[in-house]
Order: structure tokens, then C-alpha cells, then sequence
């Protein structure tokens, strides 16, 4: 029989770890109450408010997962569009990190890129 814990609690946690794109490392955590009892002597009713509570701690921390790394790409944008002299607004990293002004190609879409002529 599984032992019991009185009033232990069980923690949903998400870890982002920046790697080399400099940015902060997060940690988010949620507590969740723990079904009361053990596993064989919950009711549907014990088993359904755990299942109920897990599901608002993972649609909470998505929420929060996605601010954050909306915040962060729009950080990464800014410092490109600084460094290629365009609007953050209208920036973004292209393939090969190429930094693209949108409202350019916003401009000129469907028609054929020129290249330069040397």
C-alpha cells in the first residue's frame, strides 16, 4: 500500500534554459494539491478535482512560458534591427540570421528580387 503524505503537495515546473542566445534562464512552478488519500482509496470526485487543478497549472504556465519567450524574441529583434539600422518594429531574423526589414518585403512581395550589380 502506498504511504501518505499529510498535506504534501506535488509542483508542475518549467525550466527554460537560454542556451548560447543570451538570454536569462526561467524557472516557473505551480503547486497542485495532491489527491487525498492514496491512489487506490481516491474517489472520481478526488481524481477529477487533482486532473482539474493540473490542467489550470499547465494552461497558467504556457501562458507565462509564451510571455516570457515572446519577450525575449522581441528583445533579440530589437538588437538586431539596432544593429542592421531598421526599425525593431519591422525586423526579423531571415534565414542564416540575416536580419529582414518586414515592411520592405512587405512592400515588394511577389516580385523578383534584384541583385546587385557590381
Amino acid at each position: 500500500m502506498a504511504s501518505e503524505t499529510p498535506h504534501a503537495t506535488t509542483t508542475l515546473t518549467a525550466v527554460y534554459s537560454a542556451g548560447s542566445s543570451g538570454n536569462e534562464a526561467f524557472t516557473l512552478s505551480h503547486a497542485i494539491s495532491p489527491i487525498a488519500g492514496s491512489s487506490e482509496t481516491a474517489t472520481v470526485q478526488d481524481k477529477s478535482r487533482y486532473l482539474r487543478d493540473l490542467r489550470a497549472a499547465v494552461v497558467t504556465t504556457q501562458e507565462q512560458v509564451n510571455k516570457e519567450l515572446t519577450a525575449r524574441m522581441e528583445e533579440d529583434k530589437a538588437k538586431a534591427a539596432a544593429v542592421a539600422g531598421v526599425s525593431s518594429s519591422s525586423a526579423r531574423k531571415g534565414k542564416g540570421g540575416v536580419v529582414v526589414d518586414d515592411v520592405e518585403e512587405e512592400e515588394h512581395y511577389g516580385e523578383e528580387a534584384q541583385e546587385d550589380e557590381d
